[in-house]
């Protein structure tokens, strides 16, 4: 900055509040924000029910979410990052080519996601010991596991287009 600043000394710094943009994103923001952390509260509120059951229920609830996170990771936030251009482009013009985009997005969500699902329930008790089966680890902890995996799968499509929705909703409402 101070190389930048002796090039030219007109630049003057600015945080923009008076902006009708920077106005916009904040006024946005606020559903996103309460949209996400109502998810991070659900999950924090599964571990506090979990810590009340069994002794390793949090261990156990700790493994499910790992796996069950990664098609979240890999296909929803990768294909919702990759939309958003595409539906902030959309979001000033017509209503029904920014339903077009959202719906193409949530199609290719699906494409990936459908088959995660049908992964965890029909060959999860593999994945789970396959990745944790050792030591203490033994196959009265793999169903569990795996049981628990199902019942988060069983969510796995909506909480993934949430992601994508939310980047609709952020972009329609400007």
């Amino acid at each position: 900055m101070p190389f930048v600043f002796k090039l030219d000394r007109e630049i003057r710094l600015n945080l923009g509040r008076n902006e009708p943009a920077f106005k916009d994103a904040v006024r946005k923001a606020g559903p996103t924000i309460l949209g996400r952390g109502v998810v991070q509260l659900s999950g924090y509120l599964d571990l506090v029910l979990a810590s009340l059951l069994a002794v390793g229920a949090v261990s156990r609830l700790r493994y499910a979410q790992t796996l069950y996170l990664l098609p979240v990771s890999l296909f929803a936030m990768s294909v919702a990052a990759a939309a958003l251009p595409e539906l902030a482009r959309e979001g000033g013009g017509q209503l029904s080519a920014l339903l077009e985009r959202t719906v193409a997005a949530v199609r290719r969500v699906a494409f990936y996601v459908v088959p995660s699902f049908v992964a965890f329930v029909a060959i999860g008790d593999v994945l789970v010991a396959g990745l944790y089966q050792s030591g203490e680890f033994d196959a009265a902890d793999v169903q569990v596991v795996w049981f628990i995996l199902i019942a988060y799968s069983l969510g796995l499509l909506a909480s993934t287009t949430t992601r994508v929705y939310q980047s609709a909703f952020f972009c329609a409402t400007r």
